[in-house]
């Protein structure tokens, strides 16, 4: 998704965890993030840039190449990618239902949230 205006707190980690791949799995190198990835570099320039954002397959494809959670990708979870919360069962109803929602509604909630975190700080 092509970007207007600054990027949301959450597009910020995502771009930051982006760039760490490319440090430490492609030795800076994003000849190398497209190979992995099988992404074209034309997006694979944007996204590290913060131009743009992966969708739904480009996170897919990134998540698959170097073994973390899609979730991750866009920027949720603890930094090193380990998951060591447990979750209630209402947080799991949660994920679950959001994973099986349309990438727009996806989108929706994740502004919502940056939204309300802004709100918070």
């Amino acid at each position: 998704m092509k970007k207007e205006k600054g990027l949301t707190p959450s597009e910020e980690v995502c771009r930051d965890r982006l760039l760490k791949l490319l440090v430490d799995r492609c030795d800076s190198k994003q000849s190398e993030f497209v190979k992995k990835t099988g992404l074209n570099q034309g997006s694979v320039s944007m996204y590290i840039s913060g131009k743009n954002t992966p969708g739904k397959n480009s996170v897919s494809k990134i998540a698959k190449a170097f073994g973390v959670a899609p979730e991750w990708v866009l920027g949720y979870g603890p930094e090193d990618g380990e998951n060591n919360m447990t979750l209630t069962k209402y947080e799991e109803n949660v994920i679950k239902n959001l994973r099986v929602a349309s990438f727009a509604t996806q989108l929706t909630i994740a502004k919502l949230l940056d939204l309300e975190l802004k709100q918070t700080q």
